[in-house]
C-alpha cells in the first residue's frame, strides 16, 4: 500500500494529530530517505526534519540523506530501498535538477 502526504513546513515539529497519523500510516520503518531541499549543502543528516520525527514517536533502523555527496546509482538505490521517502522543502527549482 503506497500512502502520500503533501505537507507544508513546520516551525518545530508535527502538529499532535498528523504526528498520531503518520504513527499510525507508516508501519514499514525500515528506512527513510530523505531527499535535502538544497542538496549542494552538505549537512550530514537531516537533523532539524529527524528531530519532527523523533518528537513524534517515529524511529527508522536507517536513515539516509539525498544529496549531492552521493553517487548518482548509490542515491537512487536507498530512494528505491526506502521504506518511506521524506522530500524537503526548500528550492523547488534546486531539487528539481538534482
Amino acid at each position: 500500500m503506497k500512502i502520500h502526504y503533501y505537507l507544508g513546513w513546520f516551525n518545530n515539529f508535527f502538529p499532535d494529530t498528523l504526528g498520531r497519523l503518520l504513527q499510525e500510516d507508516i508501519i514499514d520503518r525500515n528506512s527513510i530517505a530523505m531527499i535535502s531541499s538544497n542538496p549542494s549543502i552538505y549537512e550530514d543528516d537531516g537533523a532539524t526534519e529527524r528531530s519532527w520525527l523523533d518528537q513524534a514517536g517515529i524511529m527508522f533502523d536507517e536513515y539516509h540523506l539525498i544529496n549531492y555527496r552521493l553517487q548518482k546509482q548509490e542515491a537512487q538505490t536507498k530512494i528505491q530501498n526506502a521504506s518511506v521517502i521524506f522530500l524537503l522543502g526548500g528550492n523547488i527549482l534546486e531539487q528539481n535538477r538534482f
